[in-house]
């Protein structure tokens, strides 16, 4: 198969992790792969043979705004219609993030399938509290997921987005996050990190308010143990 994998950039969390890692499955499989970056900002070590492109030469952080969406969605369409010309025709898109969804959404491009990654109502619950601007943004983006194909990366995403009808997609269905268990253990082995000696809790997750780490401390606090709490992040 051929594949194109897009996602607003290559810095930073989980939803870039886990492309990758699939990205380097499909090719160890033999499939063509190729992730298109909206932005010109990679910080991970990409898997060997994986081929990336850059659709902007700048952090894309407003190209879906109202004032820039035509000339943005154009913009996808030329870079899927050369590369297709000289590759032939993907089986499959995969559209990872807010700002790859609403380009790919309004444009004419074939084969695509959406990628949540995140409960929709918590993230719209966080963008209320940046403003009315922010959360009208993300309300927008989210109600264009309406009549696509969605994937959702865990079963309470996808049993919240069909209880709350904010979102009537085509089709809808769960398929987990892929993990490279090998490298995972080989890793592991070998890292010191320093944990106790003695009994602990471990928290793994990085140090941003989506982790709650306000919550696991309130609860560590009430806890009758003598156990550590450690923190991977």
């Amino acid at each position: 198969m051929k594949v194109a994998i897009v996602i607003d950039s290559l810095v930073g969390g989980g939803a870039e992790k886990v492309m990758l890692t699939l990205a380097g499955e499909l090719l160890a499989q033999q499939h063509e792969v190729v992730m298109l970056s909206l932005a010109n900002s990679i910080e991970y070590t990409l898997p060997s043979q994986l081929n990336v492109e850059c659709l902007f030469d700048h952090k894309a952080k407003k190209v879906d705004r109202f004032w820039q969406l035509k000339k943005s969605v154009k913009r996808i369409e030329n870079w899927f219609a050369q590369y297709q010309s000289k590759n032939g025709e993907f089986d499959l898109v995969l559209s990872n993030l807010d700002r790859s969804n609403n380009l790919l959404i309004c444009s004419t491009i074939k084969h695509v399938f959406y990628v949540i990654h995140n409960s929709i109502t918590a993230e719209l619950d966080r963008q209320k509290k940046l403003g009315p601007f922010a959360y009208q943004y993300l309300l927008k983006s989210k109600k264009r997921l309406s009549g696509q194909n969605l994937i959702c990366v865990s079963e309470g995403i996808e049993s919240e987005i069909k209880q709350q009808k904010l979102i009537t997609p085509q089709s809808i269905t769960t398929i987990f996050n892929p993990f490279n268990i090998q490298s995972i253990v080989k890793k592991a082995s070998e890292t010191e990190l320093g944990l106790p000696r003695e009994p602990y809790i471990i928290h793994v997750g990085r140090l941003a308010k989506q982790k709650r780490h306000d919550v696991l401390f309130s609860a560590f606090a009430n806890l009758n143990t003598s156990h550590k709490l450690a923190l991977l992040c």
